[in-house]
């Protein structure tokens, strides 16, 4: 038995097959055609309130805003193309602009609204959720907010003929408010659920599902009295995959979720805190376009995540405008035809709010923001995601956070996914190039020595809030900016040592506890080669395991790269011929294409002209982001001089290190970002 959940703020329905017999609709509710369910690459945007916003044909638009306790009427059934055999939309509706938190009813027009309202936004000011509604016969939805708001409503699925049922009239299942009802009297003002008490909601035979449907999609909403969480199960199967939501006090959380009810009588909701719950009966589904699957974990960024396959598991925090391609074919049990999945979502962000929108690749623009998230509370919502031809999902994220990907369950018509005609061919995920998508702004060192950089100064975990005083600085960048450790890796000696390399090689542990520091924090990771008499990719082919990941990096230090009878530190810098160079690119983005991992940072030391011989021979090769970094320390006029002399033309990037002790008079963010270095650069460090 499957029980697929929709979990957190504003969260969206799903469906799972069963075989019960339940009590049945009346006939005139249910449509001759066949169950379809389409997908929009591009969502249709059918309400903007905002001055000026665009929609698609007459809907409203102009800066009408939305004025609370008064309903907007949205028609939908004279679009373009809409069949009018629809019964179902699923939304994402964003609320703009409010004084505070706002909550949104969703509903089809001539209904009672749903009270609490089936969209609650926790962030000030509004926010981002996935609903699905019924339409009315007119083909209309409306939408009554709580508080005076913009409204932004976008479609990005609809169902048609007997595919989605929408009941006539809300049934409640739940109500432990005071003066809560039900529709039949049972389970109505049963008080508040006290901390840690699990609640036992009979559906057998109450749950009105119409004729030929096997599941009902169904929402629970939280009052809660205090801060907490509650989770949603099949009472006496505690195992079953299930998903959960966190809840604030003195605000409203809604959860939806498309339950199959073969053998469950009852349905659990456990509470970790004191909280008011109701459950209402919204609709039915037709499961012979919905297949439910065990859940399967496919992305889990927690340090000590794990995934089904290995892929996307412990990958680290999520940074700043970060965009993650997901597969999702191949990987899980679903047909190559598939128009869309259903996917349980988490963002637990770390010290920030963000955004977190999941949309189709290859549309021209992404879509609206799916939900948002706030870090004192983990956003989990389970959602309708369609999907590219090629089996894939973008998620982006604006703020840091972890992110938890499952799926639940699969939908599709058997046929080909339907998509508006301006749509265009899926093409991927938008390109997240290193740079010119972030400013890296990283310090230097190693803890094995506390001269060569303010990164050994301290323990990794207390370096990070070294890094985030520094990052802070740079808020007025105009990219967002991403934090890093260059961390020395291979440390050139004096001394010559069991090899004869004049080097002193990292232990996997001593990189590994920065990693782990580093992914809890969404910081990128550097590996800094001080080769003395070995060679850049000898010592690099050290650390394979840690540079087949996503986030981590790597950096050649020419100075320290020295051949006999020199020593490094012997008053000669080293030198590095472009050939050396070029080969270990090439080992790289040979890991990049085998592990298909974003495009990797490969930086390059240079303060005088001839440490890297032939420079111009350079080659960057695909999914390398090749940088060569002016680390000369000294006047302000001497560090313009030499990065006037070092620095490169795209398609490589520039970076600058700058010297605490060092360098006299040392440049600020503003100084960068104002012109004074031209190009800006790309990567930035303090040693």
């Amino acid at each position: 038995m499957i029980v697929a959940l929709v979990v957190g703020v504003a969260a969206a329905a799903i469906a799972a097959a069963v075989t019960r017999t339940v009590r049945q609709v009346d006939p005139p509710m249910l449509s001759d055609a066949a169950p379809t369910f389409t997908t929009y690459r591009e969502p249709v945007r059918l309400l903007d309130t905002r001055p000026g916003g665009p929609t698609v044909g007459e809907r409203i638009d102009g800066g009408l805003g939305a004025v609370a306790g008064s309903p907007i009427e949205v028609a939908v059934a004279d679009i373009a193309g809409f069949s009018p055999d629809t019964t179902g939309l699923v939304l994402v509706v964003t609320a703009l602009d409010g004084d505070g938190s706002v909550s949104v009813a969703t509903y089809p027009c001539g209904v009672t609204p749903p009270d609490p309202p089936n969209l609650a936004f926790m962030a000030t000011g509004g926010g981002a959720g996935q609903v699905i509604t019924g339409l009315s016969a007119a083909g209309s939805i409306c939408l009554l907010p709580t508080a005076d708001v913009n409204l932004v409503v976008d479609m990005i699925a609809s169902f048609a003929g007997s595919a989605f049922v929408p009941q006539t009239v809300t049934e409640r299942l739940l109500d432990t408010r005071p003066n809560g009802s039900t529709f039949d009297g049972t389970m109505a003002a049963i008080g508040v659920r006290a901390p840690g008490s699990t609640t036992e909601i009979p559906i057998a035979d109450r749950v009105e599902l119409a004729v030929g449907h096997d599941v009902a999609l169904l929402s629970v909403a939280a009052i809660g009295e205090e801060s907490g969480s509650f989770t949603v199960y099949p009472c006496g199967e505690r195992d079953t995959p299930t998903a959960s939501s966190t809840f604030a006090a003195d605000q409203l959380v809604v959860s939806s979720l498309a339950m199959s009810i073969d053998d469950v009588d009852n349905v659990c909701v456990h509470t970790t805190a004191s909280v008011h719950l109701v459950v209402d009966a919204h609709g039915s589904f037709d499961s012979s376009i919905v297949e439910p699957i065990s859940a399967t974990r496919l992305v889990d960024t927690r340090p000590d995540g794990r995934t089904a396959d290995g892929r996307f598991a412990g990958i680290g925090v999520r940074p700043l405008e970060a965009t993650l391609e997901v597969p999702i074919t191949g990987r899980v049990d679903v047909p190559a035809n598939t128009d869309a999945v259903i996917v349980s979502v988490t963002a637990a962000a770390i010290d920030e709010v963000g955004e977190l929108t999941i949309f189709t690749p290859g549309a021209t623009a992404e879509g609206p923001p799916t939900f948002d998230y706030v870090a004192t509370l983990p956003a989990s919502h389970t959602l309708i995601v369609p999907i590219a031809a090629d089996g894939t999902v973008c998620i982006s994220t604006t703020g840091r956070t972890d992110l938890v990907v499952d799926v639940v369950a699969w939908i599709s018509t058997g046929g080909p996914t339907a998509s508006p005609p301006t749509a265009e061919a899926a093409t991927g995920c938008p390109d997240q190039e290193l740079f010119p998508t972030w400013r890296m702004v990283a310090i230097y060192g190693s803890a094995r020595s506390e001269t060569l950089g303010i990164l050994g100064e301290q323990e990794p975990e207390a370096a990070v809030a070294r890094l985030d005083e520094i990052v802070a600085t740079w808020h007025a960048d105009d990219r967002p900016v991403l934090g890093a450790f260059n961390l020395i890796a291979t440390l050139a000696t004096a001394e010559a040592g069991e090899e004869g390399t004049y080097n002193l090689p990292s232990s996997d542990d001593f990189i590994q506890q920065y990693l782990d520091v580093a992914r809890r924090h969404g910081i990128y990771l550097i590996l800094d080669l001080q080769t003395g008499r070995s060679d850049f990719l000898t010592e690099a082919k050290r650390y394979e395991r840690f540079l087949r990941e996503p986030d981590v990096g790597l950096a050649l230090d020419p100075e320290w790269r020295t051949d006999a009878p020199a020593t490094p530190g012997g008053g000669h810098v080293g030198q590095v011929r472009a050939d050396e160079v070029n080969a270990v690119a090439d080992w790289l983005a040979a890991i990049v294409e085998e592990e298909d991992l974003p495009e990797k940072l490969l930086v390059v030391h240079q303060f005088q002209t001839d440490m890297i011989l032939d420079r111009d021979d350079l080659v960057e090769p695909p999914g390398i982001a090749l940088t060569i970094h002016m680390d000369g320390h000294g006047t302000q006029p001497l560090k313009l001089d030499t990065y006037s002399r070092t620095r490169v033309e795209p398609p490589w990037s520039n970076g600058v290190k700058l010297f605490f002790d060092e360098d006299d008079d040392l440049f600020e963010p503003s100084d960068f970002l104002t012109g004074t270095f031209e190009p800006i650069p790309d990567l930035l460090t303090y040693q």
